[in-house]
């Protein structure tokens, strides 16, 4: 019951992981509801292109706006 309690309590968490996950293209982040969805999925982004955060975000940042 416990488990079952916090799985309910973190539902916008996990679900924001699953469309995160998702993401195929740059573009798609923008549509995301939340800040944190976009920074985790922007981050991720630079992970995957080896980027550092400023690399990163000098890449990206005019795509999500």
């Amino acid at each position: 019951k416990k488990y079952m309690n916090w799985q309910k309590s973190q539902e916008v968490i996990l679900n924001s992981l699953k469309i995160i996950r998702n993401i195929k293209k740059i573009e798609e982040i923008k549509k995301l509801i939340y800040e944190f969805e976009k920074g985790v999925a922007l981050g991720l982004f630079g992970v995957m292109n080896n980027l550092s955060e400023e690399e990163c975000w000098e890449k990206f940042e005019s795509k999500l706006n």
